[in-house]
């Protein structure tokens, strides 16, 4: 949350961290957007998250240090 506003999700590895480490991900990570839709409500961004598993691949918005990357998962 920034200004009582959520900014996204922060990601940590769960118990493959190998695989989390091949997606591009460092632990840490605050996924802002997914296939450019904001992650700014708790409901939308749970609705994505969970579409997700479906999905071949997607391309997420991770602020990382300060500054915006996207990466194809």
């Amino acid at each position: 949350y920034a200004g009582g506003q959520l900014k996204g999700f922060r990601l940590f590895p769960g118990q493959d961290r190998q695989k989390f480490a091949q997606l591009g991900l460092q632990p840490g990570d605050l996924v802002t957007q997914v296939n450019g839709v904001p992650l700014s409500d708790p409901q939308r961004g749970m609705e994505i998250l969970r579409t997700l598993g479906n999905a071949g691949s997607a391309t997420v918005t991770v602020e990382r240090n300060g500054s915006a990357q996207q990466l194809t998962v």
